[in-house]
């Protein structure tokens, strides 16, 4: 609780900030371009799952609130306010080019947003029936290695087993009836378990293949009247911002929002949502300054998991970041009728999780919203064949300790002007828990801020080590705690754009933040320049440095080892020499260090119907710590130099018709052979047809190339760069023998309808 003087202080005294502030202007429409800006270094996965929500579910710019509009990418806070009160004074939009009549409203904003949202009429025509529908279909290839059935303990891949031959695919429908009536549909057709059962004293799984496994993935009904809502079937619920109950991945959520999101681009896979009843009562009058928004929802549903997600062996009361437990081994039947062991699969339907929740959100005039969350959840995790025991599987990705939990909170809003400001404070609960905690605290408040040519949004955050809530999704750090982003972290968070001119524009985040349990300290900084000499011309230059103990590995990383005690080498340094470790026994710590690039990017949009751009990055990551290899005797101080660069050229010879190339070579080491080194290029082509119909194709090559080691090799094989030796005596060695190079490649297929 020493936590709340400080957070109050900050909402009285923050500096004037805006809305969402993306780390660029967001010019793309598929999922794969981003997540090239995201493997560009361009986005945060934050960045990238709310977009890609977007990409599925658009927001209604009709309906939407100011905290859901400017979760669009490029509008502001001031934007979205003049949007919903343009809305009140003029009228719906009959489409979402008709933003333009909004103050302060740009065609290089509509432009950005337009793949993410829609304008559904209020009020259409009796009898009306619109929608739209997509189709996508995905064949991948690649080089399969030889079944050996001399091992047998040996882990094999789908293809290996003979499976995996079929193309993936799915097909999207939405659909609204006259006013008050909304339907969706999600199906997937692909390779994968079909089922799996468990072995009680063995500790093994079996399963048999589906080729193709048909999925209802998802499925809704959704009724409107007003600002009442029913849901039935998918959905997604979220209030505040995120830190009680938020199974969305939207920035300020506020209430249901009916869920078909499907992502993947080799395998298609889907986000973990709910499935049951959700009603929403909105804006009931109170008087003529207070009403009351009032939301319950009730959801049960079964969920797949990874298999190196899952442990098993467990017991009541276990916790994950102190007890072990290891991975299920997974048997498969081969089309022979034999079983071999498989690696790398999704078991279905591996758990149950059952949610019940409420939320009250009070609204005083136009400024002021304070409401209060609570849900209570329940993890079956029995569901399988076979097992009986609701402890017996360990469910190591972001799940409590317990299979009873919850949280409750209070959330706060406040406009004036240009400026909001929002907070949030939440006590998760661990219920029936057998160790001596019962859950902690969290609070985030954020300042948001129109700066009149920029924008500028700053945050604090405070999450207890006990915080154990798996449906937080406050502001966070990519780093985990027992699987979870909003837990055992203390930040703060400054993210700004401004423009002093037409062509020139600035954007920077900045972040601190600290682990309490451990007692480390880390920083992100992230700046980038956009310089315009000529209209169709734009010059950017960014730079990003992450000192944290996940260089690497992002969320998918946990902290670990101890930090190494230099003093006992008798060396006042930050880091010991590397003779004085010679044939010593130290301790690291697992993942430390920092990761660091420079890039440059050319846009050139001064041809005919042509655009084009380049874009180079450099990379040094610095693990940080000294590796030993007790194998050969040699340390490995793991320290890496790459480069990145693609070229992309969009070319529409005719209005309906769009042909992109694009061609992309990275090594992640230069200067050895850590890391990947491939060229990769694709070709597209999207058609536009009659009767707003799409149609497009991809094709996608991936070429690895060769790789070998360093030219020498020293007690300290700092990545085998002269430069990088220091004091080492280097020897020369020879080359390693090239390895087997693969090529793999992707179709991609997709046809869109609107009606």
């Amino acid at each position: 609780m020493a936590v709340l003087p400080p957070l109050l202080a900050f909402l009285l005294v923050a500096p004037p900030a805006s809305a969402r502030v993306f780390p660029t202007p967001i010019l793309v429409d598929d999922e794969v371009e981003l997540r090239s800006l995201y493997q560009d270094g361009t986005l945060t996965e934050d960045d990238l799952e709310l977009l890609l929500e977007l990409l599925n579910d658009p927001v209604n710019i009709n309906r939407a609130r100011r905290n859901g509009l400017y979760d669009l990418p490029g509008v502001t806070l001031s934007m979205a306010t003049a949007i919903v009160a343009d809305r009140k004074a003029n009228g719906p939009y009959p489409n979402v080019e008709s933003l333009l009549r909004v103050p302060g409203m740009t065609a290089d904003v509509v432009e950005q947003l337009l793949p993410y949202a829609e304008a559904l009429p209020p009020s259409p025509p009796p009898g009306s029936l619109t929608g739209h529908v997509r189709a996508k279909s995905a064949w991948f290839f690649q080089p399969v290695d030889e079944f050996d059935p001399a091992h047998p303990n040996r882990t094999h891949t789908a293809g290996q087993l003979g499976y995996d031959r079929i193309p993936d695919s799915y097909l999207k429908g939405r659909f609204r009836y006259m006013k008050w009536l909304k339907v969706g549909y999600l199906g997937l057709a692909q390779d994968g378990l079909s089922s799996v059962a468990y072995d009680p004293e063995s500790r093994d799984f079996y399963g048999s293949w589906g080729a193709p496994v048909f999925e209802l993935g998802k499925v809704y009904a959704q009724a409107e009247r007003g600002d009442n809502e029913l849901v039935l079937g998918s959905y997604t619920t979220g209030f505040g911002v995120g830190l009680t109950f938020d199974s969305t991945n939207r920035t300020h959520p506020h209430g249901i929002y009916p869920d078909l999101t499907v992502t993947g681009t080799e395998r298609f896979s889907l986000r973990k949502g709910q499935f049951g009843v959700a009603g929403r009562l909105g804006a009931m009058r109170l008087s003529d300054s207070l009403a009351l928004d009032t939301t319950v929802f009730a959801s049960t549903w079964r969920y797949n998991i990874y298999q190196y997600d899952l442990g098993v062996g467990g017991y009541e009361g276990l916790d994950p970041l102190v007890d072990e437990t290891s991975s299920p081994r997974v048997y498969v039947e081969t089309p022979d009728g034999e079983w071999w062991k498989g690696g790398w699969l999704t078991i279905p339907d591996a758990y149950q999780e059952s949610v019940v929740g409420a939320n009250s959100t009070l609204e005083i005039g136009e400024q002021l919203d304070v409401g209060a969350t609570a849900y209570f959840g329940h993890i079956n995790a029995h569901v399988l064949r076979g097992v009986e025991d609701n402890y017996e599987l360990v469910l190591r990705s972001a799940w409590p300790e317990t299979r009873d939990y919850g949280a409750v909170g209070v959330h706060a809003s406040y406009l004036t002007g240009t400026t909001e400001f929002l907070g949030e404070f939440s006590q998760s609960l661990n219920i029936g828990g057998t160790t001596d905690h019962r859950g902690g605290q969290a609070a985030l408040v954020k300042g948001i801020f129109d700066l009149g040519r920029g924008e500028l949004e700053t945050s604090l955050r405070h999450y207890g080590t006990h915080f154990d809530n798996p449906h937080a999704r406050g502001l966070a750090a990519a780093d985990e705690y027992g699987g979870q982003r909003d837990r055992d972290e203390q930040g703060a968070r400054v993210k700004l754009q401004y423009e002093p001119s037409l062509w020139l524009g600035v954007r920077f985040m900045g972040e601190v933040w600290r682990r309490p349990s451990l007692g480390t300290t880390n920083m992100e900084l992230y700046g980038r320049v956009e310089w315009k000499p000529f209209e169709d011309v734009s010059l950017i230059v960014l730079a990003d440095h992450r000192n944290r103990d996940l260089a690497n590995n992002g969320r998918t990383r946990e902290y670990g080892g101890d930090y190494i005690d230099y003093s006992e080498y008798g060396a006042d340094i930050d880091q010991p020499r590397i003779d004085q470790l010679i044939d010593e026994s130290f301790e690291v710590i697992e993942g430390a260090g920092s990761k660091n690039y420079w890039g440059t990017q050319l846009k050139v949009n001064a041809l005919p119907r042509t655009k084009l751009t380049a874009y180079y990055k450099r990379t040094y990551t610095d693990e940080g710590y000294l590796y030993p290899a007790w194998d050969d005797g040699y340390c490995d101080y793991w320290y890496m130099i790459g480069h990145y660069v693609w070229f992309k050229a969009q070319v529409k010879p005719i209005d309906a018709t769009s042909i992109t190339l694009r061609g992309r070579y990275e090594d992640e080491d230069v200067h050895g052979s850590k890391g990947l080194r491939y060229v990769e290029g694709y070709l597209q082509v999207d058609q536009k047809l009659p009767k707003r119909i799409k149609v497009g194709v991809r094709g996608m090559m991936m070429r690895d190339l060769n790789d070998p080691d360093a030219e020498f090799k020293d007690p300290c094989n700092r990545a085998g760069a002269p430069d990088l030796c220091g004091t080492c005596v280097c020897e020369d060695i020879e080359d390693t023998e090239e390895t087997e190079l693969k090529t793999k490649g992707m179709v991609w297929v997709t046809l869109d309808w609107r009606f």
